[in-house]
């Protein structure tokens, strides 16, 4: 019961609580010690408690590179849904095991204070209680590494073009002589770092030959011009996007070439887009 409403609660926050800790670092592996060791007096609460944080957090890291190795993925809802289904299947496990033991040799918990004076700690009770703090020690840690924001591993800009409607669709490829063609320059930094980038428009002349080799037509660029450059500095994480207009005063097969440089202008592009337009 505790598990599905820390899990409802977890959904609808969107978000993890303080309560949800005891769902990860030790409801799993504690209801897979109670699978093993159903009975009352087969092991010490002590190390129930530390066996059961022993392997909660080995369960859970496993199941985590589970669904990132599936189709799935390692997203917040499938992580919830795996570790509920988990924490249900062993505990439907460790309620018939335990079930099928005499009442009287049933697990069951009481708490018992005792002072021992002068009494010296067993072998035993030394090691639990090692395990037992060594397991919260990797407990928090592994959580630590859990929270911390992952940083993206491979920097990047998106590029791209929209049509006159800031959408994926109606591009100006077919346009009179002189007619406006209105299109949307975007960029989206992922670099990590603030970035100046420089945009080049041109326009590029095409024109058709015979390829020999792989034995079929071809455009070819016959001419460049260039018409206009925009620039734009942006944040990690920021986006940018301004529509852009332009006019082709002569009838033919045109390219409209995008460039785009970062910091400063080389020889080769960073990116690169392309719009075919027929001018009649």
């Amino acid at each position: 019961m505790y598990s599905l409403l820390v899990s409802a609660s977890i959904i609808v926050l969107g978000h993890g609580t303080i309560l949800a800790l005891c769902l990860v670092l030790f409801t799993p592996g504690y209801l897979v010690v109670s699978i093993i060791f159903p009975g009352n007096g087969e092991i010490q609460w002590s190390e129930r408690i530390a066996l059961s944080l022993f392997l909660s957090i080995v369960f859970v890291p496993i199941l985590g590179i589970s669904l990132n190795l599936s189709p799935i993925g390692i997203a917040f809802y499938p992580s919830i849904s795996a570790l509920v289904l988990l924490i249900v299947t062993t505990g439907i496990a460790a309620f018939w095991r335990r079930t099928r033991l005499p009442v009287a040799e049933r697990l069951s918990g009481g708490v018992v204070s005792t002072l021992r004076a002068g009494k010296p700690f067993s072998t035993t009770d030394k090691l639990t209680t090692l395990g037992l703090v060594s397991a919260i020690l990797i407990g928090s840690l592994t959580l630590g590494l859990v929270l911390k924001p992952v940083a993206t591993s491979q920097p990047f800009t998106e590029f791209f073009l929209l049509g006159p409607d800031g959408i994926a669709s109606n591009y100006p490829s077919q346009l009179n002589v002189s007619q406006a063609g209105r299109v949307f320059v975007g960029i989206a930094n992922h670099e990590a770092q603030t970035t100046r980038y420089l945009v080049r428009v041109d326009l590029v002349g095409e024109a058709s030959a015979y390829n020999s080799t792989t034995g079929s037509e071809e455009s070819i660029d016959v001419n460049r011009t260039t018409l206009s450059w925009m620039n734009a500095t942006l944040g990690d994480g920021q986006s940018w996007a301004a529509p852009y207009l332009f006019t082709i005063n002569s009838s033919s097969l045109w390219k409209v070439q995008f460039l785009l440089f970062k910091e400063a202008v080389s020889l080769l592009p960073y990116r690169e887009l392309h719009l075919y337009v027929r001018v009649d």
